[in-house]
């Protein structure tokens, strides 16, 4: 892990597949942070290994946000098997008008 790595802020991302969390993954990355994407669509793939082209470093996990387990897993997963020790931080951007508020939060260790 480079020195650099261990001072980058990680930005685990909900809803990164396309539109504005799409974007913000993409904004994040060029201003050097680690993005952590979820999303259920499988573009969001696709997003991630473009800014990873772009020498940006995101990593993405295909799940659905609106499962609060799922998502915690996922997040979980990242944060134990990432060796990222920077700083954590959550931004959910996914939009499920139909999902109740607490079900979209997906959780992290650190926060």
């Amino acid at each position: 892990m480079s020195e650099t790595q261990q001072g980058q802020r990680v930005v685990l991302l909900t809803g990164a597949a396309r539109g504005i969390g799409e974007a913000m993954a993409r904004l994040f990355a060029g201003r050097g942070c680690i993005v952590v994407a979820l999303d259920m669509l499988e573009s969001g793939c696709v997003v991630c290994d473009e800014i990873s082209s772009a020498d940006g470093v995101c990593q993405f996990y295909q799940c659905d946000v609106t499962d609060e387990a799922q998502a915690r897993q996922k997040a979980r997963y990242s944060h134990s098997h990432a060796h990222w020790p920077g700083k954590w931080r959550r931004i959910t951007s996914a939009s499920i008008p139909s999902a109740p508020a607490r079900s979209i939060r997906p959780c992290c260790a650190r926060t």
